[in-house]
C-alpha cells in the first residue's frame, strides 16, 4: 500500500519486498513500467567516472549516476529502501548519525574499530540480488532492483542507493556478530558505512579474530592495518572523534580538517562537510 513519508515521498507499507510487483514499484519510484523496465536495462551505462584521492593514499574510483538514475535511486531510496528493518547496531540513516554511533563508546574500559576493506566495490550484484530475494522480491522485482542499484557487477560509490543497500547486505553479518559477542557481555556495537566500532570490558580484544573471521564468511574482508584495539589509558577514536572522557573531535580529525582547508579551500563542500561535522560535536559536547 502507497503512503506519504513525512518529506511528502511516495513510500510503500511494508516490513519486507514480498508484496512489491512490477506496478507497485514503478508507481512508488514515479515512472511508468515499461520506462522501468527500460531504465533498469540501460542503469549500468548511466554513470559518470572520476577519481578521488584516499586518506589513506590511492585513488578512489566514484561512479556517479546521471540525473535520470539519481533521482530514480533517491526514490527506491526514500520510497522501499529506507523502510526496510536493520539492527539498531546500524547507523546513517534518516534519525541516525555518525556521532550518536560514536556517543556510544564514550568512557568505556576498552574500544575496538575495525575497516571493512574496499566496501562497496566487496558487494557483488549476485550478493544485492540474493538480500532481495531474501527479503521477499520475486524474481523478476529482485532483477530489477539489482539492476537499478549496480554497476560492472558492484555497488557504484556514488549512488544514493549504494550506503542503504550495502547496510541491508551486510545485515546477516551483523546479526551473527551481535550474536557472538553478546556472550562476553559486549555493551556497544555500530556500524557506520564501512566503519565498525565495538566497546564494553577489556576482555573485548579477544573476540577480535571472532568479528574478523564472520564478516569473511559473509564475503568481506577487514582491513587488516586498520584494526585498532584501544584501552583507557590510550586515545580512544571512533569515526574521527575521542570517546575517553566525552565525545570531542579528535587532533587527527582535526589536523585532517586543517590539511583539507590549506588544499582546497574553506569553501569546497568536503571542507565544508568536516566543518559542520565538528560544529555538530561541539553542540552535542556543549548540551551533554
Amino acid at each position: 500500500m502507497l503512503r506519504e513519508n513525512p518529506n511528502g515521498r511516495q513510500c510503500l507499507d511494508m516490513k519486507d519486498l514480498r508484496e512489491l510487483t512490477e506496478s507497485s514499484l514503478s508507481k512508488t519510484l514515479k515512472i511508468s513500467a515499461d520506462k522501468l523496465r527500460s531504465l533498469s536495462q540501460k542503469a549500468p551505462l548511466l554513470y559518470r567516472e572520476r577519481k578521488e584521492s584516499k586518506k589513506s593514499g590511492g585513488l578512489r574510483l566514484i561512479e556517479a549516476p546521471h540525473e535520470n538514475l539519481k533521482s530514480t535511486q533517491r526514490n527506491l531510496l526514500h520510497g522501499i529502501l529506507d523502510h526496510l528493518p536493520l539492527s539498531d547496531s546500524f547507523f546513517g540513516r534518516a534519525g541516525s548519525s555518525a556521532i550518536q554511533a560514536a556517543q556510544l563508546h564514550v568512557n568505556k574500559p576498552m574500544v575496538v574499530t575495525m575497516d571493512i576493506k574496499d566496501f562497496f566495490p566487496s558487494v557483488s550484484s549476485k550478493m544485492v540480488y540474493g538480500m532481495f530475494r531474501r527479503r521477499g522480491a520475486s524474481q523478476v522485482v529482485a532483477k530489477i532492483l539489482t539492476r537499478l542499484v549496480t554497476r560492472k557487477s558492484h555497488l557504484p560509490q556514488g549512488a544514493p542507493t549504494s550506503s542503504c543497500v550495502a547496510a541491508l547486505v551486510l545485515s546477516p553479518a551483523i546479526h551473527d556478530i551481535e550474536r557472538a559477542i553478546k556472550s562476553i557481555g559486549v555493551s556497544s556495537f555500530s556500524v557506520y558505512v564501512d566503519d565498525v566500532a565495538l566497546s564494553g570490558p577489556v576482555g573485548l580484544k579477544r573476540i577480535k579474530e571472532t568479528v574478523v573471521s564472520i564478516f569473511e564468511r559473509h564475503g568481506f574482508r577487514v582491513h587488516p592495518a586498520k584494526i585498532r584495539v584501544m584501552p583507557k589509558g590510550m586515545n580512544q577514536e571512533v569515526l574521527g572523534l575521542a570517546v575517553n572522557r566525552g565525545l570531542e573531535v579528535s587532533q587527527s580529525f582535526q589536523a585532517e580538517y586543517e590539511q583539507k582547508v590549506n588544499e582546497l579551500g574553506p569553501s569546497h563542500p568536503t571542507v565544508k562537510g568536516k566543518r559542520n561535522y565538528i560544529d555538530s560535536v561541539a553542540k552535542t559536547h556543549k548540551s551533554a
